[in-house]
C-alpha cells in the first residue's frame, strides 16, 4: 500500500518559468519547467514506518531572469498527504532551503538556484500529531500536570505502544 503526497507549487515568470527537479527519497519524480499548467505534483510514498525526504532542486536561473520589473521565483504553496493539508507550521518547522552555502530554515519561496527539502515520517498521521504536540509544548507545560489530558512530546508513540501491548495480551487471553 502506498500513500500519496501532493506538492503544490507556484511560480513567478520573468523571461521564462523556473526549472526544478523534484525527488522523494532520492528518486526523481519530475524534472522540468514549473509553470501555470505544471504546478501540482502527485507523488507516491511507501506506507509503513519510515523517514522520507521531499526535495525540490531549483536550477537554470540566470541574470536574464532578474529585471528591474521583477524576478523569477519558485514557491511551495502547500503539501497534501492522502488529501489532507500539512499544516503550515509543520512545513516551516521541517523544511529548509540551501543555496551558496547558506541554509534558510522554513523558507517556502526560492529566489536563487538551490535545494529545498522537507523531512517527514510515516505513518504520517502519528508523526503529524507528534509535531503538533511538540509545537504546543513550546507554549505550555500543562501536559506535565497530573490533571491535564494533554499529551507531551513523544507521549503519543508510548500510548500507541501501550495500546498495542494491551491488545496482544487480550489476544493471548482470548485464545
Amino acid at each position: 500500500m502506498t500513500n500519496s503526497l501532493t506538492l503544490i507549487c507556484d511560480s513567478v515568470e520573468c523571461n521564462g518559468y523556473p526549472h526544478a527537479e523534484i525527488k522523494i527519497n532520492d528518486s526523481i519524480v519530475y524534472s522540468g519547467i514549473v509553470d501555470d499548467c505544471k504546478n501540482k505534483f502527485d507523488i507516491s510514498i511507501p506506507s509503513g514506518t519510515g523517514k522520507h525526504t521531499l526535495s525540490v532542486q531549483r536550477y537554470g536561473k540566470t541574470e536574464k531572469n532578474i529585471t528591474s520589473h521583477g524576478e523569477q521565483i519558485l514557491k511551495v504553496n502547500g503539501i497534501l498527504i492522502d488529501g489532507v493539508a500539512v499544516p503550515k507550521h509543520i512545513l516551516v518547522d521541517n523544511s529548509k532551503f540551501e543555496f551558496n552555502h547558506i541554509v534558510d530554515h522554513g523558507c517556502l519561496d526560492f529566489y536563487p538556484n538551490g535545494t529545498w527539502t522537507f523531512g517527514f515520517h510515516t505513518p504520517f498521521i502519528t508523526w503529524c500529531m507528534d509535531q503538533k504536540i511538540a509545537n504546543d509544548a513550546k507554549f505550555s507545560n500543562n501536559y506535565l500536570l497530573p490533571w491535564s489530558y494533554q499529551l507531551g512530546p513523544n507521549q503519543a508513540d508510548q500510548l500507541i505502544d501501550d495500546i498495542d501491548q494491551l491488545f496482544e495480551k487480550l489476544e493471548v487471553i482470548h485464545d
